[in-house]
């Protein structure tokens, strides 16, 4: 009997994640701390309910602006691996 191997591929795709708040004089502060939790809720499942095999952290970028209000707005890149099947995406 022939049996065919399935041949595997790892893929990596970086998503970015954008946060946003206007807070006044507390704002740098509360971007740390979306980030913080942005990174806690990956942390609860980072295979994404078995669909990848890892997400890690790459970068973070936290911007600072003043018009009328304060406001912040950080965007956080993380990478996710996952496998598929060599034709499969």
């Amino acid at each position: 009997m022939d049996t065919e191997t399935l041949e595997l591929r790892n893929n990596r795709v970086r998503l970015e994640i954008e946060v946003k708040t206007k807070s006044g004089s507390t704002t740098a502060e509360q971007v740390r701390e979306m980030i913080e939790d942005v990174y806690k809720a990956i942390a609860q499942d980072d295979t994404w309910d078995g669909l990848a095999i890892d997400t890690n952290p790459v970068s973070e970028e936290i911007e600072i602006g003043q018009n009328d209000k304060i406001s912040g707005q950080a965007t956080i890149t993380v990478e996710i691996e996952y496998r598929t099947a060599k034709w499969e995406y």
